[in-house]
């Protein structure tokens, strides 16, 4: 089990991100960098990204979307191995590089670690080309938002369990 602080532990957002709790989670895996357009593509029928590149993040897509590729690539993968989307507290854990007091996802300067306006072009950039975490994981901060598994509520934190929490109920919009 790993145990780590989750919510806004910099102060600096909304309410509903406190109060910083403590969670158990069990050992999980996560892909490196987003899903890529080559990686989408190789399961799915259509590419709906706005920007098109094989090595950039797959984007514009549904929920819907999500699960479906999330189907196909279990029905491809080994037997035993399972892929999901991340709980809020296995996403917060990753990014943070372990539960370390970092801002941005992998230190305290985004142009570092993240892809966004100000370094940008408009549009996504081709994955893994910032500095990684601590975790080895890319582009957890900036380029695309990445779905989770938790459904939104205001009141999830005071609310779920303090191992393996996820909110699946109690509203419709996703984190």
């Amino acid at each position: 089990m790993i145990s780590n602080s989750m919510g806004d532990t910099f102060n600096q957002g909304v309410e509903d991100e406190k109060p910083v709790h403590e969670v158990m989670l069990s050992d999980f895996f996560m892909a490196t960098c987003p899903v890529t357009q080559a990686q989408w593509k190789c399961l799915m029928a259509e590419n709906p990204s706005n920007v098109a590149g094989d090595d950039h993040p797959v984007e514009q897509v549904t929920l819907a979307d999500v699960h479906a590729f999330i189907e196909k690539i279990n029905a491809a993968a080994d037997h035993g191995v399972h892929f999901d989307l991340p709980s809020e507290a296995q996403w917060e854990y990753a990014a943070r590089s372990g539960g370390r007091d970092e801002l941005y996802a992998g230190g305290k300067d985004p142009a570092a670690v993240a892809c966004f306006e100000d370094n940008s072009t408009g549009g996504t950039a081709p994955v893994g080309r910032r500095a990684p975490n601590g975790l080895g994981l890319y582009d957890m901060s900036g380029n695309v938002w990445e779905w989770c598994r938790a459904i939104y509520h205001p009141e999830a934190y005071r609310r779920h369990g303090r191992k393996d929490p996820v909110c699946t109920s109690g509203g419709t919009d996703r984190v």
